[in-house]
């Protein structure tokens, strides 16, 4: 069975900027996590290597 840490990010481009250095020390607490990015700005998480998925705010059925 899978384990995901859900991070989940709301604000503006700025905050999203700033919560890429979080999602990397997310990523590096727990390595055996699969990383998702639930935000409003996927754009920025998309080729980083540590994210494993991402998901805009308001397209997230799998939650459900």
């Amino acid at each position: 069975m899978s384990k995901f840490s859900i991070f989940h990010i709301e604000g503006g481009l700025g905050k999203h900027v700033a919560a890429t250095a979080v999602a990397k020390a997310i990523k590096s607490n727990h390595p055996d996590r699969e990383l998702i990015i639930v935000c409003a700005w996927p754009e920025i998480f998309i080729n980083l290597p540590f994210v494993d998925r991402v998901y805009r705010i308001s397209n997230t059925p799998y939650f459900y």
